[in-house]
């Protein structure tokens, strides 16, 4: 990482709320690692220390500038119901978060990265006999500390993030739509649901990713569960 670089790093993490300085950064292999408080700060020292040491290193830091992370593996499953369709196709209108389509064993890229303010997760979806189906959505905190999945125009839901099991969670805790200064959350029959991701480390490198929407009335509208590792450059 040159000079450039580094100041550019150092200013992403003052302005979002990341803690650590260039003076007590680590470096491991050349490259540069802080902690990440978006993620570390909202579970805790005590839920952080029980995750999986994989699962730290892995949301222990974040991309640098024009760095982007690359993921890839299977999700052995991709589950919807009809309601759970309908969504995903009425979310190609604000960003499609949620792929459409459904599946088994639909290999997968991710790219990790920073972008809005945030880091944006990129899934692409090679559902065979057809183009990639692109989902993206950004994290990042708040100037209240909170945690947020933004998906387009507004947009967004509001995550509790925990450890459970030496696995990191996120889990939504209510969908919103920001209109100027001004933030209207969703009654929960109008939202898709409770969404819960969870990231568990499975060994040698790898890491499972399950996601889960469940509506209140409808039941789980939404599954998905695979396994990934980390494209080296």
């Amino acid at each position: 990482m040159n000079e450039i670089d580094m100041r550019a790093h150092e200013t992403y993490f003052r302005r979002y709320g990341c803690e650590d300085t260039a003076e007590t950064a680590r470096l491991e292999d050349g490259k540069l690692l802080r902690p990440h408080r978006t993620i570390r700060g909202l579970v805790g020292e005590a839920g952080w220390w029980r995750l999986a040491a994989a699962v730290r290193r892995r949301f222990g830091s974040i991309p640098a500038p024009g760095e982007r992370w690359h993921f890839r593996g299977s999700m052995q499953r991709v589950d919807m119901t009809l309601l759970g369709r309908l969504m995903a196709w009425a979310s190609r209108a604000i960003g499609a978060p949620v792929a459409h389509r459904s599946g088994c064993n639909i290999p997968i890229d991710v790219y990790v990265y920073l972008d809005e303010g945030g880091t944006a997760w990129e899934r692409l979806y090679h559902f065979p006999n057809a183009e990639a189906i692109t989902a993206r959505t950004v994290k990042r905190i708040d100037g209240n500390g909170q945690m947020l999945e933004c998906f387009g125009m507004g947009f967004g839901m509001e995550l509790d993030v925990y450890e459970a099991d030496a696995a990191l969670h996120f889990r939504s805790t209510s969908f919103y739509w920001d209109i100027g200064r001004w933030r209207v959350r969703l009654p929960r029959v109008l939202s898709p649901g409770t969404l819960l991701v969870e990231h568990i480390d499975e060994g040698e490198g790898a890491f499972r990713l399950r996601m889960t929407v469940e509506h209140n009335l409808f039941g789980r509208v939404f599954f998905q569960d695979g396994v990934f590792r980390k494209v080296e450059a």
